[in-house]
């Protein structure tokens, strides 16, 4: 999961300096593939009080960063490169 969360920044940073929608790739297959995970580690941890809250806590964690990211993706494609202001 913390894989998945670092390739997920790693491309909106790359898509931020260069605009090219490969770099959306490791976010997009992120936010599709966080639910699935999110759902597993919560029915493992479902029977041990102490690692259920300590679960909410990073599932909590993990929903705010990817709206983050989606923040930060939004900004920066409404933005135009700075080479491109140049112009």
């Amino acid at each position: 999961m913390l894989a998945t969360m670092v390739e997920a920044e790693t491309g909106i940073r790359g898509y931020g300096l260069t605009k090219r929608r490969e770099f959306l790739s490791p976010y997009l297959e992120a936010k599709k593939s966080l639910p699935p995970l999110l759902a597993k580690v919560q029915v493992i941890v479902q029977e041990n009080k102490l690692q259920s809250q300590r679960f909410e806590e990073i599932k909590k964690s993990s929903e705010q960063y990817i709206n983050l990211l989606q923040n930060t993706l939004n900004s920066s494609t409404i933005q135009q490169p700075a080479y491109s202001r140049r112009k």
